[in-house]
């Protein structure tokens, strides 16, 4: 995928713009460039992350392309001061994520004369990424998403495509919330361990919400991330950080105060079991010992010990847990390894 950038524009930059280098918008030859391109279509209607290919024809007086500087992007009809750029390139060859219809422009300029020639045309997206599976990838320490849709079909650089950036920096892993009284009602939530804590994102159509840190009010930098999980009903979840377990109940609008740790000292393997509604079980690999967990306000405390129709004591398993998740009928399940033997369980 090439590389593009979001190019922001005032009102004022657009009018000396439009004063010193178009003499018109419409498709016209101008007589200080003479120059002339064909080859596009007036509307283009692509779905949703389809790759959009666009080989335009330019002729010159002198045929010296090579003089030429080519730039393609788009707006929206409400935010015609806010344009993304869509290429540098001559040719037009991407894939654009965000549904909607869009004002889209090629402008070609003269390195020699500074004079331009735009030419305008529109594209409508259409489709919505609802069913199938979402990937959180990691592209050089940047956090992005890729998409495998019920068809099978394969989409990546997902977040980029939306919003012209990545979501962040060292992604640690995916999950969702619940905001109360807002529209991205079980939303996305890509943790990152940066300075923003990851990013907010809309389940929908990917389109980002806010920085994940923005959810809380902080009096200190945001904590290592290491997990976030909902419980199965109402807004209670637990945020799993290097400092501990947080636990909140978003029964207000954000952003909330972010409560003090429990389990402090401990290390909580990333994964919430959930049991019902407001609990739920965590591991400690400090002491191989499985937690109980009260979702609101949040509490911990180590499980009781071994029951007698159980084959090991949940109170001290004696094992490093390595992965967890849920299987069928919301049962969980987790591989543990023994480190003294090697051998897995």
């Amino acid at each position: 995928m090439k590389n593009r950038f979001r190019i922001f524009l005032t009102l004022n930059m657009i009018v000396i713009l439009l004063t010193s280098c178009y003499k018109d918008l419409g498709h016209y030859e101008y007589t200080d460039l003479d120059l002339s391109i064909s080859g596009i279509d007036e509307l283009y209607v692509v779905q949703a992350l389809e790759q959009l290919t666009i080989e335009p024809v330019i002729n010159t007086a002198n045929e010296q392309n090579s003089d030429l500087e080519y730039v393609w992007y788009m707006y929206t009809q409400e935010q015609t001061d806010n344009a993304d750029t869509l290429s540098t390139e001559r040719n037009l060859d991407v894939s654009i994520g965000l549904e909607g219809d869009y004002k889209a422009v090629l402008k070609v300029t003269s390195i020699q004369t500074g004079v331009s020639y735009r030419y305008d045309f529109a594209i409508s997206v259409v489709g919505e990424l609802s069913d199938g599976l979402v990937i959180l990838s990691d592209v050089d320490n940047k956090a992005n998403i890729s998409f495998v849709s019920i068809t099978g079909d394969v989409y990546q650089d997902v977040y980029h495509s939306v919003n012209w950036e990545y979501a962040g920096e060292n992604p640690v892993c995916l999950s969702e919330t619940r905001i109360v009284s807002r529209r991205d009602v079980y939303s996305l939530v890509i943790l990152c361990d940066d300075e923003q804590g990851g990013t907010i994102v809309s389940r929908k159509d990917f389109v980002k919400t806010m920085p994940y840190s923005e959810m809380f009010w902080l009096s200190t930098p945001f904590p290592q991330p290491r997990g976030h999980f909902k419980f199965t009903q109402g807004q209670s979840f637990a945020l799993i950080t290097s400092s501990g377990i947080h636990g909140k109940n978003f029964n207000t609008m954000p952003p909330v105060r972010l409560g003090e740790a429990t389990a402090a000292g401990r290390d909580i393997y990333p994964y919430l079991f959930v049991r019902d509604t407001e609990s739920g079980f965590v591991y400690d690999n400090k002491d191989n010992t499985f937690i109980s967990l009260s979702a609101y306000p949040i509490g911990s405390n180590v499980v009781n010990p071994k029951p007698a129709n159980t084959f090991f004591d949940p109170a001290n398993v004696g094992l490093q847990m390595i992965y967890g998740g849920n299987g069928q009928n919301g049962e969980g399940y987790g591989v543990f390894a023994d480190t003294e033997s090697g051998k897995y369980y």
